[in-house]
């Protein structure tokens, strides 16, 4: 019925974690003979699969996309286009096209070949429909043809590391993609495969959310849990885990005891002896919240909440804390700093959601937590939650800072702030340009204080990534840190460090490595650096026993830094290398392309294609070929009348087959009503050229395409001048 699908992929990404973020994602819907027209698609059914594998999540996006709504005439050929952004590190590796209930497994070619053949069908002299990767972290996927009143479906698949924390793996989900659909979000099924090892699903930006453990014959167990038609409408979607972490590491292999790819998560600050000697860190907590100044979804509770989930990701028990709420009269939760245990953080910002929090006072609260920490005597930050705008004019803020500087005096208390006012704020301006509420106050006030500021004006989003982006700049230890890995009768090689940018590295933050080995284990690391002047050196040997095994998605997350690597290498002499690497492993590079294509054009069916979208397998995707002992088609080319004739070596079940004949653009042209009911080994059909409408078709290539619960068959006819 449909033909041909282009998915245009790319890998690389950036993370907006700052201010208001615009929208990455749009799904059009043009007429490729027109080009200059064009409607917004929509996106009737979303179908997303998570699969944690070692240091990556393998994301499944299953979409069924239509021309609803858009202004062309019923039956037009159209072709969706839809771009958009993945993460950063994002490794696209598989794309399917529905062709009735059959899946198409891309083929993977160089862009140029992909190009010519995508072309030839379309038809129309432009060059957008290659399956390729375009710059940056965007991305393109073009599907034709659309027919105007009925839909496609896709599934593209790529990996992507997660967000690791000493408690949690969170791995964001491409909502903007989700979110490009016309009118509200679709409902959106979620569904998780998860290893023994793997524990906790949830989904931190939609916490109401609970997912369902379901027991399928067909997919096995897997959670399941759907967000409700529009549920994406104004916010993120996230999907968490907890940390499976031994001694502050993770290990992951695909191979042999010989030779194979690893995966390693490692946080230095729990693998090193000497970070226990470290002097314990003390976060000052003031809490400013008005609620004329947000989003009503955004409340006190939801904003308690998140700095809970903030500090206890960030601080160990051996750190301290302390919480001031504004008020009349703001005052410490406690006379002392507290142990920043999880359960006493839980107590206390529990405690707070029936606390009066006032909307003003903000200088009032400001004053006391400078108070609060110099009469402690003790080295302490303050982080700062406030969506308060009064105090963004000019002279108020220049006369707070003075007399916020007069309180602190010479004491070094740098104030990390999180603003979140996002509604009803007023803007300021002078120093030739705008401020947006308190932004000139908190950004001077910081930078005074040698802290950091960081604004959302959009809610709601992105609060909780400015809140950790903030919290971990306050939370930093930087030290130079040096790794090696190897195996005890080995070594490692071609390794690559997914989030380390130099040799200065905060001690907190996990270092990703993806890499290759051989030899023989166990597996050893050691880290060796500075720190304070300080010099450490430190390792550990990790036996096979706490080592997780995975499947060749371990392969492609090597490969697709491989091929990332040679990219950012913009040499000539990678191309060939490039081209070579992406299509033997599958993975979408900057030179080469996805292509589905209908059978009649080289399009193979997929037989061991799993629908996770469904609770069960496609039905009948298996290829019938083997199970044929005759296959005549007399005669062919034809003119007026053509015979099919098909003998199995079985009984072959037709209660619910469906047998069609499709013209060159993968439209059906002709229904047969007259098969026979039940099983039979024989089928012999005739078809003289006439349409479903009775009309005879025009000259040209038609597939015949018998599908059954057992699988299917195509075959290719030819119709000539009489």
């Amino acid at each position: 019925m449909k033909l041909l699908k282009q998915c245009l992929v790319i890998v690389l990404g950036l993370l907006c974690i700052h201010v208001s973020k615009g929208q990455n994602a749009n799904l059009s819907i043009i007429d490729p003979q027109i080009g200059w027209l064009s409607y917004r698609g929509t996106i009737e059914e979303a179908t997303v699969t998570i699969r944690p594998v070692g240091v990556y999540t393998e994301i499944g996006l299953y979409l069924t996309v239509s021309a609803q709504g858009a202004g062309f005439q019923l039956g037009r050929q159209l072709e969706a286009v839809m771009n958009f952004s993945l993460p950063k590190n994002a490794i696209v590796n598989d794309s399917w096209l529905w062709i009735d209930s059959t899946i198409i497994r891309a083929k993977i070619l160089d862009r140029w070949t992909a190009s010519s053949i995508y072309e030839s069908i379309v038809s129309r002299r432009r060059d957008p429909s290659i399956l390729t990767k375009e710059y940056g972290d965007r991305y393109t996927l073009r599907i034709y043809p659309l027919i105007m009143g009925q839909s496609r479906k896709i599934k593209l698949s790529y990996l992507v590391p997660g967000e690791w924390s000493a408690q949690n793996v969170i791995t964001q989900l491409p909502a903007d993609l989700l979110r490009s659909t016309q009118g509200s979000t679709p409902p959106i099924d979620i569904r998780v495969f998860l290893e023994t090892f793997w524990q906790e699903p949830k989904l931190p930006s939609h916490p109401e959310v609970i997912f369902t453990l379901n027991d399928d014959p067909k997919l096995g167990k897997f959670y399941a849990a759907r967000i409700p038609t529009g549920g994406l409408n104004g916010r993120s979607l996230s999907f968490g885990v907890k940390a499976p972490l031994k001694n502050g590491l993770f290990l992951s292999r695909y191979g042999d005891n010989q030779q194979g790819y690893y995966q390693m998560v490692l946080f230095p600050d729990q693998l090193l002896d000497f970070t226990q000697n470290i002097k314990p860190r003390r976060m000052m907590v003031l809490v400013h919240y008005n609620p004329t100044a947000v989003s009503p979804e955004f409340t006190l509770d939801k904003l308690l909440d998140l700095i809970k989930g903030q500090l206890k990701r960030t601080l160990r028990s051996q750190d301290f804390f302390n919480v001031i709420v504004a008020g009349i009269s703001p005052k410490p939760i406690s006379e002392n700093w507290l142990p920043a245990k999880a359960s006493e953080i839980d107590q206390v910002f529990n405690s707070l959601k029936t606390t009066n929090i006032s909307s003003f006072n903000l200088p009032g609260l400001l004053g006391k937590g400078i108070e609060t920490v110099k009469k402690s005597g003790l080295d302490a930050k303050v982080l700062l939650f406030s969506n308060s705008g009064a105090e963004g004019d000019l002279n108020t803020s220049n006369q707070l800072i003075r007399e916020l500087s007069a309180i602190k005096g010479d004491a070094v208390i740098p104030f990390y702030v999180v603003d979140f006012a996002t509604q009803g704020v007023p803007y300021y301006y002078f120093n030739n340009r705008n401020f947006y509420g308190n932004e000139y106050f908190y950004l001077n006030w910081s930078r005074l204080t040698q802290g950091e500021f960081q604004q959302v004006r959009q809610c709601c989003n992105f609060i909780d990534q400015v809140a950790s982006t903030v919290i971990d700049l306050a939370a930093v230890e930087k030290a130079t840190l040096d790794l090696h890995t190897a195996l005890q009768n080995g070594f490692c090689f071609n390794r690559y460090n997914l989030n380390q940018t130099g040799e200065l590295n905060d001690l907190r933050q996990p270092i990703i490595q993806v890499g290759r080995y051989q030899g023989k284990w166990p597996f050893v690391v050691e880290l060796s650096g500075s720190y304070n002047n300080t010099l450490f050196l430190d390792g550990i040997t990790v036996p096979l026993t706490d080592v997780s095994t995975i499947d060749s998605t371990g392969a492609d997350a090597w490969s697709g830094n491989y091929i990332a690597a040679l990219e950012k290498n913009n040499s000539n002499s990678n191309t060939v290398e490039i081209i070579n690497t992406s299509i033997r492993e599958r993975i979408l590079s900057i030179y080469t392309a996805f292509l589905c294509l209908e059978p009649a054009q080289g399009g193979e069916p997929c037989v061991t294609c799993n629908d996770q979208s469904k609770g069960q397998p496609t039905v009948g995707t298996r290829d019938l070929q083997d199970s044929l002992i005759i296959s005549k088609i007399s005669p062919n080319p034809f003119r007026d009348q053509v015979m099919i004739q098909l003998k199995f070596k079985e009984l072959i079940d037709l209660s619910a087959a469906k047998v069609v004949v499709y013209n060159h653009l993968g439209q059906i042209v002709r229904t047969f009503s007259d098969v026979p009911q039940g099983k039979v080994q024989d089928l012999e059909l005739h078809w003289d050229g006439q349409s479903d409408a009775g009309a005879s078709v025009p000259n040209g290539v038609y597939i015949f395409h018998l599908q059954t619960p057992n699988g299917q068959i195509s075959r290719k006819l030819l119709k000539m001048d009489n």
